[in-house]
């Protein structure tokens, strides 16, 4: 099985319709709109016009679709790490493109709602049995994705009732104390006017990472465990109705950062006072109603709502503090009586600088979509009208131990006196959005759209400085797309579009009370704006069963924040004299690169695939603590990857892939001055049997037991700066040594 790099099809898939809703509404109405289809089928040719309303790789729009057989082969664990190799576009700093995690480049979307708000973390709010299909993005796409994804959008698609009763169970175990049983079952009635599907799992993993604190051996030890229901029901002929719930329980180590040192001496130890842990309970609810008007229109209306509770939460690299780790969420209620027993863990660090406190937050997402499709006779052309509705609300507050530090890093814990208010912050957007495309002649299409956008923040300080602040910033986005036939098989695409980004809410708030010295001072900024542009060629050579995607990019965007000295007049007015920064929004940066996946169906016992980017992002203009950082790269962005896949079936139903992946030598900080990390290619083995009930996999990750590194950068370990190793959530965010994972499933 291949990756299928495609343009996603744009309208109804990724944003407020759902590819398998709308086909399944088909079976019941001659009415109903042909359905959107965002892959092409495997034996298409690609030249083949599709009928009316159906959209393929014609929309100019670059993206990579995993569906469910590739999910099957790859049993992800980590789907960044583990896609991010196969995939162009996830960089290595979970955002797409731009190696930044802590900006909104990219768009997070569930079943077409809008999800979490930064980077790439929507991988940690969905169970894995859940998914049905994965959709990369690269690129702002059309108008109907979101205003700020300047480097793209991941829609997950969760599982949908199936037309006749099936029902799967499946067992892994593996390496380091992996163990994970997936289910699911679902059935719609004959008349298939009702449905049903119900998902479940759970992953335990104690991880090969380990430290000398008797309390946290495991320092990568990783839990999830999730459920879900989706039932959906047909009104009438015209009119269906699906409603979804879903709970998933994370609870992940932070091995924290290594300096490279003592990597290299013995890669599987913890720097004390580095790691920690995060728990997160996640409630997701979700309704989607779709209504067919006429002959050729189509309303469809959606609703999403995440709540995170999320409890405590380690050092991550902060050089010796960590947090108490905490089970229970009354921990949010502030204040409560001094003495109160909260269930919590000891993170041991044998650190003088721990700060012996416990912290809980809550983050609700609400998402609303409404979206009117319409389709004429002229130029086969198709209108899009909606709006996009998306509001988070977020607070936390940090409280001290009431015992005493000792006592804690032996377990004892109760919460204190309030040790940091913290703040809420709300922010409200509201985007209506056009979108038209058209053929003129024949062989030609063009898409053209535009995004309002209006955006509201509001932070709640809840210190003593009570620095409450709001405001509101609007701004309208422009896109548009082309593509042509060249000939039989292959096409020429093009898309120009801009981006709009807020600055974070963090920027309006200041760091210390008026007057001391070194005071960051808070400030309402102007937008971060963008323009991307990109020109892609696809297709297949028939006669040789050759499929092709390549796509050039070039995005620049400014306004970025950042913070630069005040002026000695600035000092008097904004800090009573005393030294202080300001924040800005003077940053600009850039992007540019080459992105490519090859397929290539050698014999009916080989396939073979490659994945090559040629990429690079980088500071245009930038100055910060007196450092220029015009023309520096980002750190962790290799200028090349390259991912080459050689599948050999010696019998039907098998498949045995050999996957190789190379990343060229990469910066370790923004100066490009103080080192660079060359990581060792990497081997992966992966074996696979599957018949109509029965399928057996083994793999074997890191084949050729490499000493590598996730990630090297710049940072910050016991209050100083060093050159470290760094590492993500759990067991499955970490590097490890030779890893083997085996499996095995039965469908009913």
């Amino acid at each position: 099985m291949k990756l299928k790099r495609t343009t996603v099809a744009l309208a109804v898939f990724a944003l407020f319709s759902n590819i398998h809703t709308v086909a399944a509404l088909a079976e019941v109405t001659e009415k109903v709109l042909a359905p959107v289809k965002t892959t092409p089928d495997r034996e298409a040719d690609v030249q083949a016009r599709t009928e009316l309303g159906k959209l393929t790789e014609y929309t100019p729009i670059s993206g990579t679709v995993v569906d469910q057989e590739e999910i099957e082969h790859l049993q992800l664990v980590n789907n960044l790490l583990e896609l991010g190799k196969r995939v162009p576009g996830i960089s290595m700093v979970r955002n797409m493109r731009i190696p930044d995690g802590g900006k909104q480049y990219t768009e997070n979307r569930i079943d077409g709602m809008r999800a979490i708000n930064v980077n790439t973390s929507v991988f940690d709010e969905v169970d894995m049995a859940n998914i049905e299909r994965i959709d990369v993005i690269t690129g702002p796409a059309s108008a109907l994705y979101g205003s700020g994804a300047l480097g793209g959008t991941i829609s997950l698609y969760t599982r949908q009732p199936p037309r006749e009763l099936q029902a799967k169970l499946s067992q892994e175990l593996g390496s380091w104390g992996f163990q994970r049983t997936q289910a699911y079952a679902g059935a719609s009635t004959d008349d298939g006017r009702f449905g049903f599907v119900l998902t479940g799992s759970n992953m335990e993993n104690d991880g090969w990472r380990k430290n000398t604190a008797a309390a946290n051996q495991n320092a990568a030890a990783e839990n999830k465990n999730g459920q879900a229901i989706k039932v959906f029901g047909r009104l009438s002929d015209s009119t269906k109705l699906t409603l979804g719930y879903d709970q998933l329980h994370y609870d992940y180590r932070l091995p924290g950062a290594l300096t490279k040192s003592k990597w290299e001496q013995d890669w599987r130890q913890v720097e004390l006072g580095t790691f920690g842990q995060s728990i997160d309970d996640y409630q997701t609810t979700s309704l989607r109603l779709q209504q067919l008007v006429g002959e050729r229109g189509e309303f469809s209306l959606a609703y999403g709502r995440i709540a995170d509770d999320s409890t405590g939460y380690g050092a991550g690299g902060s050089g010796g503090s960590n947090n108490v780790i905490c089970d229970d969420t009354s921990a949010l209620a502030a204040p409560l009586a001094a003495g109160t027993t909260v269930k919590c863990r000891a993170v041991n660090n044998n650190s003088s600088s721990y700060t012996n406190t416990l912290k809980a937050g809550r983050t609700v997402t609400e998402s609303t979509a409404a979206l009117y499709r319409q389709e004429f006779d002229l130029a086969k052309s198709t209108l899009y009208a909606g709006v996009d509705m998306f509001k988070i609300n977020s607070e936390s507050a940090t409280y001290k131990n009431a015992y005493t530090a000792l006592l804690g890093q032996s377990g004892f814990w109760a919460q204190g006196s309030l040790y940091s208010a913290g703040s809420r912050t709300e922010t409200t957007e509201t985007t209506p959005f056009v979108h038209f495309e058209f053929s003129p002649v024949d062989k030609l299409r063009l898409h053209l759209g535009e995004r309002f956008g209006s955006i509201d923040y509001m932070v709640d300080d809840r210190t003593s400085a009570n620095k409450d602040v709001s405001m509101t910033r609007r701004g309208n986005v422009l896109r548009s797309g082309v593509t042509y036939d060249l000939a039989k098989g292959h096409i020429v695409w093009a898309n120009w579009g801009e981006t709009f980004n807020p600055q974070s809410t963090g920027s309006m708030l200041d760091s210390a009370v008026y007057g001391t010295p070194g005071r960051t001072v808070g400030a309402v900024l102007s937008p971060e704006r963008g323009v991307t542009k990109e020109l892609g060629f696809r297709g297949v050579f028939q006669s040789l069963a050759l499929r092709y995607d390549v796509t050039y990019y070039n995005s620049e965007s400014k306004g970025f924040n950042t913070t630069r000295d005040c002026s000695a007049a600035e000092q008097v007015t904004l800090n009573g004299g005393a030294t202080c920064k300001v924040y800005e929004a003077a940053g600009q940066l850039a992007a540019n690169g080459l992105e490519s996946m090859f397929s290539w169906a050698a014999t009916d016992w080989l396939d073979l695939g490659a994945t090559y980017t040629n990429a690079r992002a980088y500071f245009t203009d930038y100055v910060a603590n007196g450092v220029d950082y015009a023309g520096k790269s980002y750190m962790a962005m290799p200028r090349q990857r390259l991912n080459l896949r050689v599948g050999f079936k010696p019998a039907p139903g098998w498949l045995v892939e050999l996957e190789s992946d190379h990343i060229s030598r990469y910066y370790i900080e923004n100066t490009n001055t103080l080192g660079s990390y060359q990581r060792p290619d990497l081997f992966n083995l992966r074996a696979s049997y599957r018949s109509k009930e029965w399928s057996f996999w083994l793999q074997a990750l890191n084949l050729t037991d490499q000493h590598y590194a996730t990630r090297v950068s710049l940072t910050t370990i016991a209050g100083q700066k060093v050159e470290g190793v760094s590492a993500g959530q759990g067991n499955s965010g970490t590097y490890t040594p030779l890893t083997l994972r085996v499996g095995i499933s039965y469908k009913f």
